[in-house]
C-alpha cells in the first residue's frame, strides 16, 4: 500500500488488530441478519413486492441451467421485457446473481441479503479507517452501518434494490476521502467499482443522490492555505486544490464506462421505461424527520407510507437518542477542558462536508429542499427521482460519521492523551488510571450498547414475515392451468403481482405489474396507431384469455371485463372460489392480418379479421414463423411481445423492416404467394455497445492497478506542451502532497 506523506498518516494499526476489527463486523453482520438464514429452499424473502423485485435472480436460476446461457428477454412479464437492461435488473451485481445459481433463487437471495449486510458493515469500517479513526470509532461506524434503518426497514416491504444500494455508500465515500489522503489507484478504482454497483443494484434512482453527496464532501477539500506564514493577506495565501477536482471527475467518468453495460442501453432507451406516477413530493415536519434517526419504534401493525408514525420509507434509525445527548455532553465537558474543538484540519474538512451533506438530505427526505424543488422546473427527469423519503439513507449514514468522528474525538483527548492530566485534581496516580478507566469504559460500553441497540432492530419486523413460503393458491391455480394446456402459450391477467415465481417456473406470462414506475414502452406504432398492449382499465378487447382472481373483490372486474369461472379450475385453498377465470375473444399469441383491415378498423381490431399462426417456435429472445404470404394483398405478421428497441426481425435469414403494430412486433410480408421462414430476435445494439465499454474499463481498472505503466518508457511530457508544469501552476500544493511510489 502507498502511504500519504508526513503529517496526512493515518493512525497506526497493526494488522492482527485490523484483522480482529473486521472479524467483528463480519460476525455481527451474519448474527444481525441471521433471522434469514432459514435455508429452507421452499422458503423465499417475504416482503409484498419481493418476488417482482429479485425476479433476475429466479430468471438466471432457471434460464442459465436450461439454455447455457442468459437471454436477452423475458417474455413472461407483461408483454416482455428486457433480461438484463431493465431498470430493475441486478444482473451484473456479482454480489446478487451469483449465489442464486448455485444455491437457487430462494437461497441465494438470502446469502446475498446476509452479504450485503456485512459488506455494509465493512464498508462503514473502511470510510472510518481512511478518515483516520481510532479503533473504537471506526468499528462503531462499522456497526452503525451494519443496522443503518433505511436498509432492514426496506427489505421489510420486498424493496430488495433499495436495501442493497445503500450498502455501497461507504465504499464509494472511503475511496473519495482516500484520494483526498493521498493515495493513489485504489481509491479511484473502489470509488467507480462501488458506485457502479450501485447501478447494477436495480434501482437507477440513487446514483443523482450519491453524485450530489460527492460534491458536498468534496467542496471542503478544494479549498486549502498555503504554508507561507509571510503572506498576510488571507487571500493570497488561499489555494483551489483542482486535482482534487479531477480526480473525483475521473472517479466519475470510470464509474459510467464501468457501468455502461446497463447505464448505456437505460439512457438511451429512456423514453421506454415508463415514468414514475408521483407527482409531487410528501411534505413531512422536519421534527417528524429528525425523529426518525434517533427512534428505533416500529408500528407492527400499521407501517403507514408517510410519517407521522413509524413509516418503513422514512425509518432511519442510526443512534439511541441517549447516546447522542451523552456523546454531546462529553463533547461540551472536551470544549471547556480544551478550550477549542480539538479537530485536525483534515477532519474538520470531512465534518463540514458531512453536516453539509446530512443537512441538505434531511431537507430532501422531508420534501422540504428548494434546491431540489428548482430542479424539478430546471432539470429534465428529475421529476422522475420524487421518492424523496430514499435519500435518508444517505443522511443516516453521514450522521454516523459525524458520531464516529465524535466518539474519535472523545477517546483521543480523554482517554488516550487526555487535556485533563496537567489539572490539580488529576494530579495523582491514582486519579489519572481511574478517570481514563472511567471515560474508556463510558464510552466502549455506551456504544456497543447504542450499537447492540441498532443492529437488533434487523430481527423486529413490520409484521411481514422475514422468509416465507410462496402463496399456495397461486401457485397451485398456475401449475394447474400450465397442466392442462401443456403447449399454450398462456397469459393470465392478475390484479396483484406479489407472486412472480410461479409464472417463470411455469412459464406462464404475468399480464400486468401494478407497479408505479417501469413498463415497458414500445417504439412509436407504424402500422397501427391504436395500441394494442394490455394495460390496466384498458379496452376489452386487449385483455388476455385467462385471468385469476385473488380475492373477493376482484369478482366484479371479472364481470365487468367478460371473464368467466372455469368450471374445470377447483380451489382446494378457498372455498367457493374458482382457480381460474376465462374469456372468449382473446387474440393468439401470434397471429396475421392484412393492412387493409389495420386500416378499416383504425380504433378496435376485431378478433375476426386477426388469423392465429400455429406454425411457430418460441424461445426467451427468439421467435420463429412460418406464414403463408399473398400476391393480393399487404401481409402483416404479428406476435405479443412488446417493441421495445433492441428487436431485429428476418424473412427467409435476410434482414427486413421491424413494424411497431400496434406496441407490438411485427412485419410486412413482400407480396409473393409462397410461405415465409420469419424469425423475431432481440439483439439490443446499445446493450452490446455498453459492454464492450465495460470490458474495457475493467480491464484498463485490473491494468492500472497492477501499474502496468511500469513496462512502458516513461513519457517526455515536455513533448506534450509541458502539461506536467501546467498541473503544477493550476495547483501549487500538488507538491506537498506527493506519495512514495512503493506498493
Amino acid at each position: 500500500m502507498q502511504h500519504p506523506q508526513q503529517g496526512e498518516k493515518l493512525p497506526h494499526a497493526t494488522l492482527p488488530l485490523l484483522i480482529i476489527e473486521i472479524l467483528i463486523i463480519i460476525v455481527v453482520g451474519i448474527l444481525a441478519t441471521s433471522i434469514y438464514a432459514d435455508f429452507d429452499p421452499q422458503k423465499r424473502l417475504g416482503g409484498p413486492e419481493m418476488e417482482y423485485l429479485t425476479r433476475t435472480a429466479y430468471s438466471f436460476a432457471i434460464a442459465l441451467p436450461e439454455k447455457g446461457y442468459i437471454p436477452l428477454w423475458q417474455p413472461y412479464m407483461e408483454s416482455g421485457d428486457p433480461m438484463l437492461e431493465n431498470p430493475v435488473s441486478f444482473a451484473f451485481n456479482p454480489f446478487l446473481t451469483w449465489p442464486s445459481i448455485p444455491f437457487g433463487p430462494y437461497n441465494g437471495t438470502k446469502i446475498s441479503t446476509i452479504l450485503t449486510a456485512v459488506l455494509a458493515g465493512l464498508g462503514g469500517w473502511s470510510l472510518g479507517r481512511v478518515i483516520g479513526l481510532g479503533t473504537l470509532a471506526r468499528v462503531l461506524l462499522g456497526l452503525l452501518c451494519i443496522g443503518v434503518g433505511n436498509m432492514h426497514s426496506f427489505i421489510s416491504q420486498g424493496h430488495f434494490a433499495l436495501f442493497v444500494a445503500q450498502s455501497y455508500f461507504s465504499w464509494i465515500f472511503a475511496g473519495i476521502i482516500a484520494s483526498f489522503r493521498g493515495f493513489k489507484r485504489w481509491p479511484l478504482i473502489l470509488t467507480a467499482v462501488a458506485f457502479a454497483l450501485i447501478f447494477w443494484t436495480g434501482i437507477p434512482w440513487y446514483p443523482p443522490a450519491v453524485v450530489i453527496a460527492i460534491g458536498f464532501l468534496t467542496l471542503p477539500f478544494l479549498v486549502e492555505f498555503g504554508s507561507d506564514q509571510s503572506a498576510i493577506s488571507l487571500l493570497r495565501r488561499l489555494h483551489i486544490r483542482l486535482s482534487r477536482l479531477l480526480t473525483v471527475s475521473v472517479a466519475l467518468i470510470l464509474t459510467l464506462c464501468l457501468s455502461a453495460i446497463t447505464f448505456l442501453p437505460l439512457w438511451t432507451k429512456r423514453d421506454n421505461i415508463g415514468t414514475s406516477t408521483i407527482l409531487s413530493d410528501a411534505r413531512i415536519d422536519l421534527g417528524v424527520i429528525l425523529q426518525q434517526y434517533f427512534s428505533g419504534y416500529k408500528d407492527l401493525n400499521n407501517p403507514p407510507q408517510f410519517p407521522p408514525g413509524t413509516a418503513y420509507s422514512y425509518y432511519s434509525y442510526i443512534s439511541p437518542l441517549w447516546y447522542v445527548l451523552l456523546i454531546g455532553a462529553l463533547l461540551l465537558l472536551l470544549v471547556w477542558l480544551k478550550r477549542k474543538m480539538p479537530l485536525s484540519p483534515f477532519h474538520w474538512r470531512v465534518l463540514i462536508g458531512a453536516v453539509a451533506i446530512f443537512v441538505f438530505c434531511t431537507l430532501w427526505g422531508a420534501g422540504q429542499n428548494p434546491l431540489i424543488e428548482l430542479s424539478y422546473d430546471l432539470i429534465p427527469l428529475a421529476t422522475q427521482f420524487r421518492h424523496v423519503a430514499r435519500v435518508l439513507g444517505l443522511s443516516a449514514v453521514w450522521l454516523a460519521v459525524i458520531i464516529a468522528i465524535s466518539v474519535d474525538l472523545l477517546w483521543q483527548n480523554l482517554v488516550r492523551k487526555p487535556v485533563w492530566i496537567n489539572n490539580r485534581w488529576a494530579s495523582s496516580a491514582g486519579s489519572r488510571i481511574g478517570l481514563r478507566l472511567a471515560f474508556g469504559t463510558l464510552l466502549v460500553v455506551a456504544s456497543a450498547l447504542a450499537a447492540y441497540d441498532v443492529d437488533r432492530q434487523w430481527h423486529v419486523s413490520w409484521g411481514s414475515f422475514f422468509v416465507r413460503y410462496e402463496e399456495d393458491f397461486e401457485n397451485y391455480c398456475i401449475t394447474a392451468l400450465r397442466q392442462q394446456y401443456p403447449d399454450q402459450e398462456l397469459s393470465v391477467w392478475t390484479l396483484d403481482y406479489k407472486n412472480i415465481y410461479t409464472y417463470l417456473r411455469n412459464r406462464v406470462r404475468h399480464g400486468w405489474v401494478a407497479s408505479d414506475f417501469y413498463h415497458a414502452s414500445p417504439i412509436p406504432p407504424t402500422l397501427y396507431t391504436s395500441s394494442l398492449l394490455p394495460v390496466s382499465d384498458g379496452p376489452v378487447q386487449l385483455m388476455p384469455e385467462f385471468a385469476i382472481g385473488i380475492t373477493h373483490y376482484d369478482d366484479a372486474w371479472m364481470e365487468r371485463y367478460g371473464y368467466v369461472p372455469m368450471p374445470e379450475s377447483a380451489n382446494p385453498y378457498a372455498e367457493n372460489r374458482p382457480c381460474m377465470y376465462r374469456r372468449e375473444g382473446a387474440y393468439s399469441y401470434a397471429w396475421w392480418t392484412t393492412t387493409t383491415d389495420l386500416i378499416n378498423n383504425p380504433n378496435t381490431l376485431p378478433k375476426e379479421v386477426t388469423h392465429t399462426i400455429t406454425s411457430f417456435a418460441r424461445d426467451y429472445d427468439r421467435i420463429g414463423l412460418l406464414v403463408q404470404g399473398s400476391a393480393d394483398a399487404d401481409v402483416v405478421v404479428t406476435v405479443q411481445e412488446v417493441a421495445y428497441p433492441g428487436w431485429h426481425v428476418f424473412i427467409d435469414g435476410q434482414p427486413a423492416n421491424l413494424e411497431s403494430v400496434g406496441g407490438q412486433i411485427g412485419v410486412l410480408l413482400p407480396r409473393e404467394n409462397r410461405r415465409f421462414a420469419i424469425k423475431f430476435e432481440y439483439l439490443p445494439q446499445t446493450f452490446l455497445r455498453g459492454s464492450i465499454i465495460t470490458l474495457i474499463t475493467i480491464a484498463f481498472c485490473v491494468l492500472y492497478l497492477l501499474r502496468a505503466d511500469r513496462l512502458f518508457p516513461r513519457l517526455n511530457w515536455n513533448e506534450f506542451g509541458n502539461v506536467k508544469s501546467l498541473l503544477k501552476r493550476l495547483d501549487p500544493l500538488e507538491e506537498e502532497t506527493k506519495i512514495s511510489n512503493e506498493d
